[in-house]
């Protein structure tokens, strides 16, 4: 297949995904990587797209396929991650999220997700280092706040708990060093 080609099969697969149409993208992709075996991109998304209707199994096969192929994208060490923490392989998750950070430090995603995987192992002081520096990226993301809140309430830390749960829903503003209460 042609790199062209690729690109606008890679873009029709992405629209049909977008449009939470995975069963017409699954279809579409494994009829492309029957063509074409070499590109990374195609498998990374059919895993991204079995991982979305929850066959775990051929999602892992097809992520798997796509960091061999390409070990440099973050994107499928990533969403191997996710797959082996719903699955309760918690070590291979973490190894895989480590692996997607050593490749893009700076990933708001992974490094909530690997706090979620800390988090689910009762290892909460690296679980909060992880939320902690997710929020060192963007101050208001939710889902870490709200992760971060919930955890450090469970644990007895209900004023830091609190505070992360009123900034995921917009409560609170940060700012140079400063805080205001949105009324």
């Amino acid at each position: 297949m042609s790199n062209q080609n690729n690109n606008q099969t890679i873009d029709k697969a992405t629209k049909l995904m977008k449009s939470s149409l995975f069963s017409e993208a699954i279809d579409f992709l494994n009829s492309a990587t029957k063509i074409d075996k070499s590109d990374f991109k195609l498998y990374f998304l059919l895993g991204t797209a079995y991982l979305q209707v929850n066959n775990l199994d051929l999602a892992e096969d097809n992520l798997r396929i796509s960091i061999k192929l390409n070990e440099k994208f973050s994107g499928a060490a990533h969403n191997l991650g996710v797959v082996f923490n719903l699955k309760k392989n918690f070590s291979d998750a973490k190894i895989q999220f480590l692996n997607a950070l050593k490749l893009k430090p700076d990933n708001l995603d992974t490094l909530i997700e690997l706090g979620r995987n800390c988090q689910l192992t009762s290892d909460f002081i690296s679980a909060k280092k992880y939320y902690e520096d997710a929020l060192t990226i963007d101050s208001g993301n939710k889902k870490a706040n709200g992760l971060l809140g919930r955890m450090n309430l469970n644990n007895g830390f209900h004023k830091q708990g609190l505070f992360c749960l009123q900034r995921a829903q917009g409560f609170i503003r940060i700012y140079d060093e400063n805080f205001e209460i949105i009324q």
